[in-house]
């Protein structure tokens, strides 16, 4: 069944919100989910480096101490590595979020721009009179021969926007997860590292060590 201009008319209408709710949607969810993750992971990155600076300042007090002898001290230099990789992550966590948002908000658009180009070319085809500036068939054909271009053109863009959508969402999330897990690692190692070389533990290890002596 052939449809009337009026509408083909309406569908141009509901294609044309939809590709401007769409757009307006994306960028608003987006903007809301990408300042919170990205506050997470600053936040991340900053306990990370805090963490980091204050077992330092600890092991500059152990090593002050008269006859201390620091224990397990890879276990420090591995909560280290681990913290300092979780800082890393989390900074280009951020960088990687960016992007993948950044080409799958283009790349959602081009979709609706494909779908606005098939339905000119259907409209050209159907009820070319729609088209008031168009007054010849031959401005119709130069119009649904750039509008074929125009077509071809997003859809090999979309090809490449799912490309680098991919990649960009492979290097989000996999920095995530190792910012997730060094960071659990990182202060678990410290804390451990820590509660072993505690100096209250060092001096009630030696009184008890004196009074067995001394009985």
């Amino acid at each position: 069944m052939t449809e009337t201009p009026a509408e083909l008319n309406m569908e141009l209408e509901e294609v044309n919100r939809g590709v401007k709710n769409t757009h307006a949607t994306m960028i608003e969810l987006n903007r809301e989910g990408f300042k919170t993750s990205r506050d997470f992971y600053n936040h991340l990155s900053l306990m990370s480096s805090g963490v980091i600076s204050l077992s330092i300042t600890f092991v500059g007090y152990l090593v002050g101490l008269e006859g201390f002898i620091i224990k397990y001290p890879e276990l420090l230099i591995v909560g280290w590595l681990a913290l300092l990789l979780c800082l890393l992550s989390s900074i280009y966590r951020n960088h990687f979020h960016s992007n993948m948002l950044h080409w799958q908000i283009n790349k959602k658009f081009g979709e609706k721009k494909i779908i606005e180009q098939e339905w000119i070319l259907k409209a050209l085809r159907l009820a070319p009179s729609m088209f008031a500036n168009l007054r010849n068939q031959s401005q119709v054909t130069n119009y649904r021969d750039m509008t074929t271009q125009q077509l071809a053109q997003y859809q090999k863009d979309i090809k490449f926007l799912s490309r680098k959508e991919k990649i960009s969402n492979f290097l989000w999330v996999g920095t995530q997860q190792v910012a997730h897990i060094t960071f659990g690692v990182g202060i678990t190692l410290i804390v451990i590292f820590a509660t072993l070389n505690l100096p209250v533990k060092y001096e009630v290890f030696e009184n008890i060590l004196k009074i067995l002596n001394n009985a």
